[in-house]
């Protein structure tokens, strides 16, 4: 076999073993796809995912020229971009985070944790739920332009902008504030992080390191020198326009970007946006053209393979969102390779498009940014239209055969799978299949009974609870976006101050107004309170017989009951106001009412901590208390009706608040009640804690008989006299009270008795017309009160995950955003404009560690070449310029003093340039140093003196880089690192050779010394003045672009005779 042959041959094999792979990947158990669930963004201009469709849908140019991140008239820098609104918004205090660490942080660590929080709860989940899971988290990003602020300029803050701007927090933070333990990371494969970060999800929730992830995209564009560096690497568009796939394309637009999605498995899901099919990555490897070239062929076997292992026919996709940045080079390359894969056996035209054309090029986030502009397609069936297309590129020949067609219009889509691409400028590529929710919405999600729905929301600020409600109130009842909201409140908030309700219905006009309320958030006991007779009136259960639960306990009732020939549920519906003039009726109609209430606010998750019965309401919580079971507890309330009216007793005598049943008459029925109580309840129990005792003194609590929930115990109760002000006293401070009987007959004579201010509630109310409605807004209160009732359990069950268009929760959450926290912002300083600047020097910095190499006479001097830098830097901040791209002349400089650099302190400059004149100083100490000239010429050429170099061979006779500083050093110069740079001398130092490492301090200081070695004697000097200094930046560039890129060395001249030293510009 030949080595070709071998190696063809272990290239199947690697891809046979790929294939399967890949293959083991798409293939799940049902219910273990995985899906995105929840969506949050701020995209330019655009604050949520429907204001960034109609944005889009519009075809709004998302790109400004404003100056909110800098103000810098540079001509390489364009001055167009996207940009985020309000990025110097943060809740901290929601966050935990400490103020400090808050000024300190990267704005798209603030930013991303607030949409995270967004995109959980868009999913219908709160986020306290995740706590301790195995939830992952995974954010591409690539650069923090604010590190360099908080890193190498304020370096008097302690370590929190270390933890403010590392990379790695972006997702720690997420996972540290959640209290998850899933795999957390940053992902940088530059304009692919984004879906890179995705793909990494993807995968780890299919091999079982994480059950769910959150998969975030940032990007913001706070820097113009960073923008610089795109721009000379011939990427950007100077127009501002990203024309995606026109024959006037010519580069991208920067643009920023925060997005968080939340992938959970179907099973788990409560909303579908999209179904992830498969994701898969490679990457380009060695191209002769340079790292930057984008590869056709290799994102074509990107794609060939991708739909292989996923076992989806490429021409059945109808439309393909690309990576499509403009770029004269990437978008032919990359359209070939999606004609090659996707157009061959098609009969309609590819459908192709490319957000960038709106928002421009978020980089790290806009894979992720192509992802949102896929969920508004799936979402609202139509495909939003690229904007600056004109003229399809004539070198793309697949838009005039008819096999691709770039959507430029708004455009019906059918739904089905869309492909994603997306590539990183290093070659590391990314493809994405998402298929979308087929679940339609059934009659626009209006539920198929009758009753109103309880809509509650927290939040923090008023504003945050009124917009969510009025966003309820606003668009027609559909109970799969109610149901969504329920659970997500139905764990406290914790931070959320404010809560509210309403209640909706079918019909707009029968909804409720909103009603909201500050909460502190501390803890709250509840006491249920069970009243006895005196609530009952005609019809009261009639209306709530529409509740599930509280009809379900009320058919068990009543089939315990027709033991004894009643009829419990025409007792509490019919109209007839004889039914409760009979004392059986009114005994068991109030029990059944109170069981079924309690059942009520136990399937919603309200517990009692304390419960209470007021005289025969004590039946009441020997059920809540476990002592009895609903069938005793109704067979014991009928034995008390029935004792009652075996000796002709009505109702009228014994509805009496706060007065014992106890008469002649009572008394004579005890014998059979006792016998009766003791048949139903022949083993009692013992009562707990809980239940606080109306008819035994306190002093009594310890004996047997108020220990017992026995027949004598309620006997006791018919007999005493109800010890309700006792009882009531030992309610905690703000303790939350809710009646649970008829009629709400307790809560106001309780507020008049205590002073300890209890928050009390009474279910229903026989003076309101709707029963129902009365009793959701007691939850509604409940809620307000700090209670989290678990409201989904109050209606029918729907099937997660909920239907396509389901409205989205995160666009409505508002947030605490009083403060505003720092953004790092590229400003000429107020004091730099008006020519004053002052400049901190310490060899600990990384910025000026080098200086630690320029010694004389054994002592650290500031170079003298450093102060004309100095002042060159601030000239050009004057301008808004870079100095190292603007030329300059000085003259007539003095160097007064030398300035010596402290091995652990630092030294204070100030350096001052006169408006004008040009006239510059350098002061140190309050002493002046260094004073000059210096000015930008209006015409390089006339500075120029045009001298001949030297004609020049290199030889054996030439002093070498060792030789030189072997040379230097006798004669007192100690020079180590960017100071030994002057590699090679001739004998008589006239021609040299200086190595350049991107430092005009230290190559200008290697200038001067080949003077010093043209002085025929060993004495030490030092520079007094200098008569003229100019430096032509471009001839300079010129130079270097002429060198090797390895090693350059840029020749020196000395021309004795005139005083001048020539090298480079």
């Amino acid at each position: 076999m030949s080595r070709q042959q071998a190696i063809e041959l272990k290239i199947k094999k690697d891809r046979e073993i790929a294939l399967k792979a890949g293959r083991r990947l798409v293939k799940c158990d049902p219910g273990d796809e995985i899906v995105i669930s929840g969506f949050s963004g701020s995209f330019p201009n655009s604050d949520g995912l429907p204001d960034f469709a109609e944005n889009l849908f519009n075809k709004v140019d998302l790109i400004s020229d404003d100056d909110r991140r800098w103000t810098i008239d540079h001509p390489e820098i364009p001055q167009r971009t996207g940009k985020l609104n309000q990025v110097d918004k943060f809740d901290a205090a929601f966050f935990g985070i400490h103020y400090k660490q808050a000024h300190t942080m990267d704005p798209m660590c603030r930013i991303i944790l607030e949409k995270s929080y967004e995109a959980i709860v868009d999913s219908g989940n709160a986020p306290k739920s995740l706590k301790g899971s195995k939830t992952g988290v995974f954010v591409g990003a690539c650069f923090s332009e604010s590190e360099k602020t908080w890193f190498y300029e304020k370096l008097q803050v302690n370590g929190f902008g270390l933890t403010g701007c590392a990379r790695a927090m972006l997702a720690n933070r997420i996972s540290y504030w959640l209290g998850v333990n899933g795999p957390s990371y940053s992902v940088d494969s530059a304009c692919s992080s984004s879906l890179y970060a995705l793909e990494h999800a993807y995968k780890s929730i299919r091999d079982g390191h994480c059950d769910s992830a959150l998969v975030g995209g940032c990007n913001l564009c706070l820097h113009p020198f960073v923008s610089l560096q795109f721009a000379r690497l011939g990427v950007l568009c100077m127009d501002g326009r990203c024309k995606s796939f026109d024959e006037g394309a010519n580069g991208y637009v920067r643009s920023e970007a925060v997005c968080v999605i939340y992938l959970q498995k179907v099973k788990d899901a409560k909303r579908v946006y999209a179904k992830v099919i498969h994701a898969k990555t490679n990457c380009d490897g060695y191209k002769e053209q340079g790292i930057t070239y984008p590869s056709g062929p290799l994102q074509q076997r990107l794609l060939e393979e991708f739909y292989e292992e996923c076992e989806v026919k490429p021409c059945d996709l109808a439309w393909i969102e690309a990576h499509g940045t403009g770029t004269k080079v990437g978008d032919p390359e990359e359209v070939k390779a999606l004609e090659n894969v996707f157009c061959p056996g098609r009969t309609e035209p590819l459908l192709i498009g490319s957000v960038k054309s709106n928002i421009g090029h978020s980089e790290p986030a806009s894979g992720l940014c192509s992802v949102a502009k896929v969920i508004i397609a799936m979402e609202s069936g139509y495909i939003p239209p690229n904007i600056n297309f004109h003229t399809p590129r004539e070198d793309i020949t697949a838009f005039y055969n008819g096999r691709i067609n770039v959507v430029a219009e708004k455009t019906p889509w059918n739904g089905g799978m869309v492909g994603i691409n997306s590539f990183g400028f290093g070659g590391a590529n990314c493809h994405v299949l998402l298929n979308w929710n087929e679940k339609v919405k059934i009659n626009n999600g209006l539920p198929e009974d009758d009753l109103p729905r309880l809509v509650v929301a927290s939040g923090r600020t008023e504003e945050a609870v009124t917009i969510i409600l009025n966003d309820f109130l606003s668009r027609p009842l559909d109970r799969e976006y109610v149901r969504l909201l329920q659970d997500v409140q139905a764990e406290q908030i914790p931070g959320h101050l404010y809560r509210g309700f309403t209640i909706i219905s079918k019909e707009p006009k029968l909804n409720r107004p909103m009603d909201f309320q500050y909460y502190s958030g501390e803890p709250r006991s509840v006491c249920f309170v069970f009243t006895g007779l005196g609530s009952q009136w005609t019809g009261m259960g009639k209306s709530l017989m529409k509740l599930p639960i509280f009809n379900e306990s009320i058919q068990k009732s009543n089939n315990i009951l027709k033991e004894f020939g009643l009829d419990l549920i025409k007792i509490i519906t019919n109209s007839d106001h004889q039914t409760l003039n009979n004392t059986v009726n009114s005994f068991v109609g109030i029990t059944a009412m109170e069981i079924a209430l309690f059942d009520l606010l136990i399937a919603i998750g309200i517990t009692p901590d304390l419960v209470i019965g007021l005289s025969t309401g004590e039946l009441g919580c020997a059920y809540a208390d476990g002592c009895l079971t609903a069938e005793q507890t109704l067979k014991a309330a009928y034995y008390y009706g029935l004792a009652l009216k075996s000796k002709d007793i009505s109702t009228k005598i014994i509805n009496v608040f706060d007065v014992p049943y106890h008469s002649k008459l009572i008394e004579k029925a005890l014998p059979s009640l006792l016998e009766n109580l003791k048949k139903i309840v022949p083993h009692p129990k013992l009562r707990t804690g809980k239940w606080i005792s109306t008819s035994v003194p306190e002093k009594q609590w310890g004996t047997d008989k108020a220990n017992y929930c026995s027949a004598e115990y309620f006997v006791n109760n018919l007999l005493n006299s109800v010890l309700f002000d006792e009882s009531i006293g030992h309610l905690p401070k703000g303790s939350v009270l809710i009646e649970l009987a008829p009629d709400g007959i307790l809560c106001d004579i309780i507020n008049q008795k205590l002073k300890k201010n209890i928050y009390t509630v009474d279910l229903v109310s026989k003076d309101h017309k709707d029963a129902l409605g009365y009793l959701l807004s007691a939850f509604g209160q409940l809620f307000e009160a700090g209670i989290n009732p678990k409201i989904s359990k109050l209606y029918p069950d729907i099937e997660f995950p909920v239907s396509r268009g389901t409205p989205m929760i995160a666009p409505l959450i508002r947030w605490e955003h009083s403060e505003e926290w720092y953004v790092t912002m590229y400003r000429v300083q107020d004091k730099i404009k008006s020519g004053e600047r002052n400049i901190l020097i310490s060899l600990k910095d990384d910025e000026y560690e080098y200086l630690s190499g320029h010694v004389i006479d054994g002592r650290n001097l500031f170079p003298a070449t450093g102060y004309l830098v100095m002042a060159w830097e601030t000239l050009a901040l004057m301008r808004g310029e870079l100095f190292s791209e603007v030329p300059i002349v000085f003259e007539n400089v003095r160097f007064q003093r030398a300035t010596n650099i402290p091995k652990d302190g630092n030294v204070e400059f100030i350096v001052m340039v006169q408006k004008g004149s040009g006239t510059f100083e350098v002061v140190e100490s309050g002493a002046p140093v260094v004073t000059g000239r210096l000015y930008i010429p209006t015409d390089v050429n006339k500075e120029m003196i045009d001298m001949p170099p030297h004609p020049y061979e290199p030889n054996d006779t030439d002093l070498n880089i060792k030789d030189v500083y072997k040379e230097l050093r006798l004669r007192g110069y100690n020079y180590k690192g960017l100071f030994r740079s002057l590699n090679r001398v001739n004998l008589d130092a006239t021609v040299g050779t200086i190595g350049w490492f991107d430092n005009w301090v230290a190559f200008m200081d290697n200038m001067l010394q080949i003077q010093i070695l043209s002085e025929d004697t060993r004495s030490l000097f030092v520079p007094t003045s200098l008569q003229k200094l100019f430096i032509n930046v471009k001839k300079h560039s010129l130079v270097l672009q002429s060198l090797p890129e390895e090693n350059p060395e840029i020749p020196v001249y000395v021309y004795p005779e005139i005083d001048l030293i020539q090298s480079g510009g």
